[in-house]
């Protein structure tokens, strides 16, 4: 028993080292296979065990899903997801044939502030499922995907205290957060302008293919 016990506490150690380890992308395949293997819910163990693309794949043949969620707040402990939207892509396609949106059911009153940000009302959520009742479609429309969202704290920590609170057990998964890369390409744009009045100004030619490069790298950090 104490040796399935130390065992446990080894992968768990094993895994919040790569979750946390900010140098580098975590080997989201391992992580994946790790978790499938921990996981409880049937639902959540599907989802884990549904093959993960590695970080060296070419970004053109990357399957993405595109997910925003509405909330009662910006408390990911305190606060509910209201709704949830996510739209299927790649580079060269948009599959919104794929695209699906639910009202979810957060089991409180919303109060005025909120509404008058999303403008989601009480009516509207008073008859919505419950999140545990949508989980199984929202995991397969995930599955084997990268998530991408605009400021990851909010779709990443949102999920995963509403599982817990819902199913007993959080969610991981990779992110591309089109947030990071704005910002990143921000800082380039506003170091090539000084660089400009310094004038070190760059080849037009060499400026925009290393800021391509850099974009794509950003992508590739991004995911965790």
């Amino acid at each position: 028993m104490s040796e399935v016990i130390g065992q446990q506490a080894e992968n768990t150690t094993f895994l919040n080292a790569q979750l946390l380890n900010t140098s580098g992308t975590p080997t989201w395949p391992d992580v994946f296979s790790q978790l499938a293997t921990e996981a409880k819910d049937a639902r959540l163990k599907q989802y884990y065990a549904t093959p993960m693309i590695s970080g060296d794949t070419p970004l053109k043949d990357v399957p993405f899903v595109s997910i925003d969620f509405e909330t009662t707040g910006l408390n990911a402990q305190d606060d509910a997801i209201l709704t949830i939207g996510l739209v299927p892509f790649t580079l060269s396609r948009i599959q919104c044939s794929g695209s699906r949106h639910w009202v979810v059911n957060p089991n409180r009153e919303l109060n005025e502030e909120s509404v008058v940000i999303h403008g989601i009302t009480d009516s509207e959520v008073k008859n919505a499922p419950q999140l545990d009742a949508i989980l199984a479609q929202i995991l397969e429309a995930m599955a084997g995907k990268i998530v991408l969202v605009h400021y990851k704290n909010i779709e990443r920590q949102f999920f995963h205290h509403a599982l817990i609170n819902c199913i007993g057990e959080g969610i991981q998964f990779p992110v591309v957060d089109t947030l990071d890369i704005e910002y990143a390409l921000q800082r380039q744009q506003c170091a090539g302008f000084f660089n400009w009045l310094k004038r070190k100004k760059q080849d037009p030619f060499v400026w925009v293919m290393r800021e391509s490069d850099t974009a794509y790298r950003r992508i590739i950090l991004t995911m965790r």
